[in-house]
């Protein structure tokens, strides 16, 4: 396990608790040893809560090795999952380090959640090894791993890791193209970056959105909130590095050193302690349709590209997301007739070609079809 921060350490739990013999790898002996801790200390706490038995804590803390040493640690992996910042030229870099060190049959996966796996693949002399293997936050109680194969990547190693996400007791769903931002983080952008176009172009308030979409829609938060909570800097440096457009409010407050909740403030003020503040009334003012309109089209994308079908997609984005109802299954209900319109209807007033509908939906909106029927 390359990484040993939130997501690494979750990770090397996760497989210490399946029996694997786990290497966790930092650069520093301070990090590694803070990570290697935090496992002890959720281990504890899951057999407090009855979630695993306290026989199942010192046999999983046995199976892991803190290092710093990337020799070493990679020397006898049959797997390296690395869990690094989402930059690219660094994955590159280490993707490569790791080759220099590991047997030729070890697979090399990568928990990005949204770089190209292909990309992060292309310096390697052996890119079939290459997949990805995206993990949600916290690892140890997010059911899903979204699987990601690269260009290069050989069936072999899709098996393998499929059958890896399943021992870990995870629900695997896999990404059959390597789009940015697969599956679950490109119907995000949906979600909460056209909530962000919203505030920019309708000038509709956040609180009106994420009361709309908490309260009425029943997703777990709002996009906003959710946005805060992840980091604005996150979204907004995705999107750059994707050569997208950035929302003017985003713009804005990440000029401004407003990231969300690190930073005490966002889209809502964290320094008092209280948080996103928002109420059911706020609700009626706001038409969702937009955001279900770019999920759809984001998803309806996904499954005219081949890259998935519609009931992993939709599975996807419960587990992951925690949707109430899959994007598919929502936009069946809606109508794809309505779904189409209202992009037809965003692309001509902001001449924005982000709200082209896809081919396979327009097509099937206009034969009356559904994505369940």
């Amino acid at each position: 396990m390359i990484g040993s921060g939130t997501m690494g350490h979750g990770i090397a739990e996760l497989a210490a608790l399946a029996d694997y013999e786990v290497n966790l790898y930092d650069i520093t002996e301070e990090r590694v040893l803070s990570g290697y801790q935090k496992i002890k200390w959720s281990l504890e706490k899951l057999a407090e809560k009855g979630m695993i038995t306290k026989s199942q804590v010192q046999p999983a803390i046995e199976h892991i090795t803190p290092l710093t040493d990337m020799r070493v640690a990679l020397l006898e992996a049959d797997f390296v999952i690395e869990a690094s910042p989402e930059d690219l030229a660094l994955k590159q870099e280490l993707f490569q380090t790791f080759e220099r060190f590991v047997e030729d049959d070890a697979i090399l996966a990568t928990n990005t959640s949204s770089l190209p796996i292909s990309e992060i693949a292309s310096g390697t002399e052996r890119p079939e090894r290459v997949i990805g293997m995206h993990f949600f936050n916290p690892p140890i109680l997010m059911s899903l791993i979204e699987v990601i194969r690269g260009k290069k990547t050989s069936d072999t190693t899709l098996q393998i890791t499929v059958e890896l996400s399943k021992r870990l007791k995870k629900r695997p769903i896999v990404c059959r193209k390597d789009t940015r931002g697969f599956i679950t983080s490109a119907i995000f952008e949906g979600f909460i970056g056209e909530a962000m176009w919203q505030i920019s172009r309708e000038k509709i308030p956040a609180e009106a959105i994420d009361a709309r979409m908490k309260f009425t829609e029943k997703f777990p938060m709002g996009p906003l909130e959710l946005a805060d909570l992840t980091g604005l800097d996150i979204g907004y440096h995705v999107r750059k590095e994707a050569g997208l457009p950035n929302p003017p409010v985003l713009e804005r407050k990440v000029s401004a050193g407003q990231l969300g909740r690190k930073s005490g403030h966002g889209f809502y003020d964290y320094s008092n302690g209280v948080g996103a503040k928002y109420q059911a009334a706020s609700a009626s003012s706001f038409d969702p349709l937009p955001l279900y309109a770019m999920m759809t089209a984001i998803a309806a994308r996904l499954v005219q590209d081949d890259a998935a079908d519609p009931q992993d997609i939709d599975l996807a984005m419960q587990l992951g997301g925690g949707f109430p109802q899959g994007p598919l299954a929502k936009a069946d209900e809606i109508g794809l007739d309505k779904i189409v319109k209202k992009l037809d209807e965003l692309k001509a007033k902001h001449n924005d070609l982000r709200y082209d509908a896809p081919l396979l939906l327009r097509e099937m909106a206009s034969k009356g079809k559904t994505f369940y029927s």
